[in-house]
């Protein structure tokens, strides 16, 4: 009798689909509202290493931001640093009201001397202009 037993519970057993353990419906990812933040690109620096007198800082950057990109880097002598957008010039300044001076007076040499020489400056002389008789 035993040997019955077990002979319909295996043809039972292998006639019986097989079941998954796994849930019913597929695994969907996560929406997109439920992932993590992103990190910030670069960190939020120390309150001792942000840029003092900022409103300043921007004015006198966007002043000069068509020739001049202008930073800021904590801790050195000349933490205020401007780059000529077109030369490569690098003019350094303890303080911000220096820097803009030195911005302004900058003149960018000629990039060749001997055709600077070979012009005489623009505007320097009026002609006055007399009708020929």
């Amino acid at each position: 009798m035993r040997f019955l037993y077990l002979l319909v519970s295996l043809l039972l057993a292998m006639a019986t689909p097989v079941r998954r353990t796994g849930p019913a419906q597929p695994v969907l990812p996560a929406p997109r509202h439920a992932a993590p933040p992103r990190r910030q690109a670069r960190p939020i620096p120390a309150p001792e290493a942000r840029i003092p007198n900022y409103p300043a800082f921007a004015e006198t950057a966007e002043t000069h931001s068509p020739l001049w990109e202008i930073t800021y880097e904590y801790g050195g002598r000349a933490p205020y640093t401007a780059r000529h957008r077109a030369n490569g010039t690098i003019v350094a300044a303890g303080d911000l009201a220096t820097l803009d001076w030195a911005l302004y007076a900058y003149v960018v040499p000629p990039t060749n001397p001997d055709i600077a020489r070979a012009r005489p400056p623009r505007g320097g002389r009026a002609r006055a202009y007399a009708p020929a008789p």
